[in-house]
């Protein structure tokens, strides 16, 4: 039941595996007919003992689960947004109960931008034009910490609203799904799909008429510019195909894969 807890106090030992930005963080106790799904990063792949200890009944129990693989390939790219969309959240929750953190912000503002995951705090920031730059991540994450800094509602609707929003971040066991509307730096709301999409696990932003991978910098990375529907284009499709998806978003295209950056232009 929902009163007795099967396994409380829960610790994750992820062995010699080297795992950062954990959630959710702490581990929730554990209830029968339950579930718990825990994200996290790690930057090297192998094998690990991966070891879940919790307290049943007053005691400590210890549950190990030896040569788990961790991929060193690229995961499914549902699992990294899932992955963000929770560290959105915690991030978020760390502004509201400690205040305002340049270096939270900053990171909101980053995996928002990358992952095209969309909060009251950070929509409009997909509809900014320089926002794919560093320098463009820098002068929004002010206007960012002002909204963030302000008091949240405590009643009413938008309070219900807030909490509702957040419990399903945290909570969430499939990547947040591409938002309804984007509101705009000026309030103006704007169909999501016109402006944001994701694709083979990389969100894509509509800019200048260019659908543009959102790991894109234009100031630091140069790409190989291929004509649509050339040979160059279905040779590039055919070595490829994970590209497929990316491709598919239209005529002009901007995506990075494995550090080279594509740039699929109009005839």
């Amino acid at each position: 039941g929902i009163s007795a807890p099967v396994l409380a106090d829960l610790k994750v030992d992820w062995g010699n595996a080297l795992i950062s930005d954990v959630s959710p963080d702490p581990l929730p106790d554990l209830f029968a007919g339950s579930q718990l799904v825990v994200l996290g990063r790690y930057t090297e792949g192998g094998a690990a003992t991966i070891t879940l200890t919790g307290t049943v009944d007053g005691e400590r129990r210890t549950y190990a689960f030896p040569n788990q693989i961790l991929p060193t390939a690229r995961g499914d790219g549902w699992l990294p947004r899932l992955w963000a969309t929770r560290r959105v959240c915690y991030l978020l929750n760390q502004i509201r109960l400690n205040g305002e953190s340049r270096e939270l912000v900053d990171e909101i503002v980053r995996l928002s931008v990358r992952f095209g995951i969309v909060t009251s705090y950070t929509s409009y920031l997909l509809t900014e034009d320089d926002i794919l730059s560093a320098e463009g991540r820098t002068r929004v994450a002010q206007d960012v910490m002002t909204q963030a800094a302000q008091p949240a509602p405590v009643s009413g609707a938008a309070a219900v609203d807030r909490a509702v929003a957040m419990n399903s971040m945290a909570s969430a066991e499939s990547a947040a799904p591409i938002a309804a509307t984007i509101a705009r730096a000026d309030g103006v709301a704007i169909d999501a799909d016109e402006v944001l999409r994701y694709a083979g696990g990389h969100a894509f932003i509509l800019h200048d008429g260019v659908w543009t991978d959102t790991t894109f910098d234009p100031g630091t990375m140069t790409p190989e510019q291929i004509a649509f529907l050339s040979d160059a284009y279905f040779d590039l499709l055919e070595r490829r195909p994970e590209l497929g998806p990316a491709l598919a978003l239209g005529e002009q295209v901007i995506l990075v894969a494995d550090g080279v950056t594509y740039e699929i232009t109009a005839n």
